[in-house]
């Protein structure tokens, strides 16, 4: 999901953003359910970066949260709605709403990593656990990453971007 449409800036900014962010969710679980796929949903709030996982056919959220704290995240109510209105455009899931649950995840050690945390968050689960459908089982990395894991996702993020640039 993008997250600047998703971003609780977005959503707490006006009613019109909510409605706006509730159907571009919907249509994002419709078209990930088609092919049995989850979601990778990277959220911002209060100066702090999170990735959320969901899988719609399971009704399943999965929060990958760096910096283990109790926290009210803006996104879940509009979430949560726009599980609903998948399920009204027929979406498949196997239980009535969404079941949220926090990853066991590595967590950083200072202040200001979250974001390149949750870009090394999605890089593992794209490159080791793509087919997994229970990554609270499955996630296995615990341990703060290292400098050179985080320099090797934002090498690619680099890349990436260079080649859709100039090219």
């Amino acid at each position: 999901m993008c997250p600047q449409l998703i971003s609780a800036t977005t959503l707490l900014a006006s009613s019109e953003n909510i409605d706006e962010a509730c159907e571009y969710m919907a249509r994002v679980m419709k078209a990930a359910s088609e092919n049995n796929q989850k979601i990778l949903a990277p959220y911002h709030q209060n100066n702090h970066w999170v990735l959320l996982v969901i899988y719609p056919t399971i009704n399943t959220v999965h929060v990958f949260d760096s910096i283990k704290k109790k926290r009210s995240l803006a996104i879940r109510v509009v979430l949560d709605s726009a599980f609903e209105t998948y399920k009204a455009y027929g979406g498949k899931s196997k239980g009535p709403q969404l079941q949220w649950g926090a990853a066991v995840c590595a967590q950083q050690d200072g202040g200001t990593e979250c974001g390149y945390f949750t870009s090394r968050f999605m890089y593992d689960i794209v490159h080791s656990y793509s087919g997994s459908e229970n990554l609270f089982k499955d996630f296995k990395v615990t341990k703060p990453y290292t400098n050179g894991q985080i320099r090797e996702v934002l090498t690619c993020w680099a890349l990436y971007f260079l080649d859709f640039v100039f090219s």
